[in-house]
């Protein structure tokens, strides 16, 4: 993971506009008007990009892309103030890439283990089949639902291991509509 560290104003999103032009993928930033002035750097700068999401469809999985290459985060630090709900964060760590890699990999399957051992405790959900049937990683009892995902139905703990449930959100690109 690349850490573009400078002062306000110097250039760090459009970096990020560089870099997500290359590479492929969306850039995530605060608002639907940051999102268009994005979406407009880009396009003065001659770079093609994906339409930039905001913090909360990130936060929420409103996104919809098949093979989705990656994210860019443009100032973190205000993703990072919403998610602890105004309670400031004085500091950070950053692991390597590959460590990084291997724990979101954990987090997603549902397996609840990070390096060193601590314990996530979460059980990943994912539909199986399109029909509003899902699978626990906990141990692959399945839920059927009438309409929406378990979240929607106001499931927010696993019935089956108590712990805090997530939703595996299905990916699909732009292309595939």
């Amino acid at each position: 993971m690349k850490v573009i560290h400078k002062p306000r104003q110097t250039g760090k999103t459009t970096e990020l506009i560089k870099i997500a032009s290359q590479e492929g993928g969306y850039i995530v930033c605060h608002s639907r008007g940051e999102a268009y002035k994005i979406s407009k750097t880009a396009e003065e700068i001659g770079k093609q990009i994906l339409f930039p999401i905001t913090y909360d469809e990130y936060l929420n999985g409103s996104y919809r892309g098949k093979n989705i290459k990656a994210f860019y985060i443009d100032n973190v630090e205000f993703l990072l103030s919403i998610i602890a709900r105004g309670v400031p964060v004085k500091a950070i760590s950053v692991n390597k890439e590959e460590a990084f890699k291997e724990n979101m990999e954990r987090y997603i399957s549902g397996k609840g283990e990070l390096n060193g051992g601590s314990k996530m405790d979460v059980c990943c959900w994912e539909e199986v089949d399109d029909g509003n049937y899902y699978e626990s990683s906990c141990n692959k009892k399945g839920f059927q639902f009438n309409d929406g995902n378990p979240q929607d139905n106001g499931f927010e703990f696993c019935p089956y291991c108590s712990k805090k449930l997530i939703v595996k959100e299905p990916i699909f690109d732009e292309a595939d509509f």
